[in-house]
């Protein structure tokens, strides 16, 4: 015998209440049936930064990985040290791309330009470093530029000191211009690994 809350009597059939006919044990509800959760905008803006942060630490590995790749190469065949440091710039920027820490190419070859005009007169480092104090004077730093220019920096820089660790009896002067120039092509690779990711 089961007790019906509804209608107080006594029923036989433990499922349905043979007085009032109301079922006597709540409905087992459907899981497929359910409803899908609501997500907040709170939600979204918090899976785009977990998102984000897994792009830049699976960029940051993979870049590590490449660098000391690069650096076994130079450290090698020093007289390799274009192709290896035009190559590691080209995947850094196809990398940058393909881990979503920087957005797509669009349209910003007038920001290319202005970074590269600026390359050839003076250090990369410099362009960086006044960039960022550029940015944060003006508040206006531009994530995509300085994702760029400091991966380039930090890239060029590590495989140019391995490079000249590389030559033990001194960088002969043909190398020192060939390391001047591939400083500079370097970023348009760089560049173009950006626009072709």
């Amino acid at each position: 015998m089961a007790y019906c809350k509804h209608c107080g009597m006594e029923s036989t059939d433990p499922a349905k209440c043979q007085w009032c006919g109301r079922p006597l044990s709540p409905a087992v509800s459907d899981p497929r049936s359910a409803p899908p959760p609501v997500r907040t905008t709170m939600d979204i803006v918090e899976e785009e930064e977990e998102k984000l942060r897994a792009g830049r630490i699976s960029f940051l590995v993979a870049g590590s990985v490449l660098l000391i790749a690069a650096s076994c190469v130079i450290a090698w065949r020093p007289h390799f040290f274009p192709w290896v440091i035009i190559g590691a710039a080209f995947l850094v920027g196809r990398m940058l791309v393909r881990n979503r820490v920087i957005e797509p190419f669009e349209d910003g070859w007038v920001l290319v330009g202005l970074l590269f005009v600026g390359i050839i007169f003076v250090p990369a480092f410099f362009v960086c470093l006044g960039y960022i104090a550029y940015g944060l004077i003006s508040r206006n730093l531009d994530p995509t530029v300085a994702w760029l220019l400091g991966a380039y920096v930090v890239a060029v820089t590590v495989l140019e000191v391995v490079t000249i660790l590389a030559f033990s009896q001194g960088v002969p002067l043909s190398a020192a211009l060939q390391l001047y120039g591939v400083e500079k092509l370097s970023f348009l690779a760089l560049a173009f690994g950006w626009t072709s990711g």
